[in-house]
């Protein structure tokens, strides 16, 4: 969320022009090199490298490493700044740094917090800081609640009500993209204000255990099924649905499944709430730490001819499809694919998925990828996210192809067998039409 007050910075209203012109002109007076303030508007520094630069922060006249006293800079440029400008110079810099700052938060009409950990810590640094009056002057419009890195990461009711109430009274909506307790989705409803919570985290956990808490008004859902009976009643009261992204649970197939959604009547005789919605997204949940049975998902491939006629995704570990069954996802309108440990993968298979007319979005984990397969999927020109993590033969020929698609703006390359001299080349300058790059040092 602090990375997000300035990152915004360059989307700000008309209003705020003004101010971050003036802001500019504070850093030129302060004799910063123009590189540093050009710097300023083109690159932003890494979340993770906070922790490395304090001593950096220190030397800038700046107490702590808080992200929101400064612009967004390279840490090259931060370095220039600490070791070789004086003092003067130093303690200018780290005003008009402040200044800058201001002015961005001034213009910012939504926040993100990225896990409850961050929801607390960024209000209480909203909170002591003087500058949360301008955010508390004119309000927020917009909310979105993101899942950290924790695989059990949940926000409760009593993150919810740390949230100030200047900023619960301004809120017209809240995107929802991590897993809200029973509790935490009957406090959000409370919100005076609020018109819209869009419930967007569709590959996350389902929502069965939640259901009675949602908004009834929701349009997607995402459901582990086959259900429970108390499911299924909860689900009745969902006039609006009409997509359904469903994890299939161990030891269940596709046909159990489907059939849910073309019965007329549920169990109880009552009209069937499933009838006049469409499975967008299907996953077959496995245990990845379990045996190798339990690590493959339970679909085969005379399945295939029972997948949805409007599947956007589909998710599945540990197979391999034949060709003939990629080239008959062809005639399904899939926009993601999620293949992992597909070890036949690699190749011509590889090949015939890569020619599927409407996909958006390939994810392949531990699937033993060469850096021809990164090539070939860099040869794309539908593809715009690309996930490869654990592929170690990728290597840097294949990252660096697949860095060089400028239609790719999101990529996971964590573990591709990338070289540290390429990695760091990545770290301090990620390419311009890369929004978001996953990867370890």
């Amino acid at each position: 969320m602090m990375k997000s007050l300035i990152g915004h910075a360059d989307q700000v209203a008309n209003n705020a022009y003004k101010r971050l012109q003036d802001t500019a002109e504070e850093l030129q007076k302060s004799e910063i090199p123009r590189t540093v303030v050009k710097a300023a508007q083109v690159i932003g520094m890494p979340v993770e490298d906070h922790a490395q630069i304090s001593s950096i922060f220190e030397r800038l006249g700046l107490k702590t490493a808080r992200p929101r006293q400064l612009p967004h800079l390279p840490q090259e440029i931060l370095e220039a700044i600490a070791g070789e400008l004086d003092l003067k110079t130093r303690q200018n810099f780290a005003l008009s740094s402040r200044r800058f700052a201001e002015a961005a938060s001034s213009a910012v009409q939504s926040l993100t917090f990225h896990g409850a950990h961050d929801l607390q810590y960024s209000l209480t640094l909203l909170e002591k800081d003087g500058r949360t009056t301008n955010l508390s002057n004119h309000g927020l419009s917009h909310l979105t609640l993101e899942a950290d890195n924790s695989p059990d990461s949940e926000y409760d009711k009593d993150d919810l009500k740390s949230i100030p109430a200047w900023m619960r009274e301004s809120l017209e909506a809240v995107t929802v993209k991590a897993p809200l307790t029973a509790a935490a989705w009957d406090d959000l409803k409370t919100f005076p204000n609020l018109k819209k919570i869009e419930l967007a985290d569709k590959a996350g956990r389902p929502h069965n255990d939640v259901l009675e808490h949602l908004p009834a008004d929701q349009p997607v859902l995402h459901l582990s099924m086959p259900m429970p009976d108390v499911h299924w009643q909860q689900l009745g009261r969902f006039n609006e649905l009409k997509e359904i992204y469903v994890s299939v649970t161990p030891g269940h197939r596709l046909a159990d499944v489907v059939s849910s959604f073309s019965l007329e009547k549920n169990k109880e005789g009552e009209s069937n709430c499933l009838k006049n919605t469409e499975i967008s997204g299907l996953s077959f949940t496995v245990n990845p730490y379990g045996p190798r049975a339990e690590q493959i998902s339970n679909f085969h491939e005379n399945d295939i001819g029972d997948l949805p006629k409007k599947l956007k995704s589909l998710q599945l570990s540990g197979v391999s499809l034949s060709a003939a069954a990629l080239e008959h996802l062809k005639s399904v309108p899939l926009e993601s694919v999620e293949l992992n440990h597909s070890i036949l993968l690699s190749g011509n298979l590889l090949k015939v998925l890569l020619e599927h007319p409407t996909l958006k979005k390939l994810c392949s984990f531990s699937s033993d990828l060469k850096t021809a397969d990164a090539q070939a999927i860099a040869a794309s020109r539908k593809l715009v996210d690309v996930r490869l993590p654990y592929n170690g033969a990728i290597g840097d020929a294949g990252i660096r192809a697949l860095i060089g698609n400028k239609h790719i703006t999101h990529l996971n390359i964590a573990k591709c067998g990338g070289s540290e001299r390429l990695l760091n080349e990545l770290a301090l300058n990620r390419p311009a039409h890369v929004q978001q790059i996953k990867f370890e040092l």
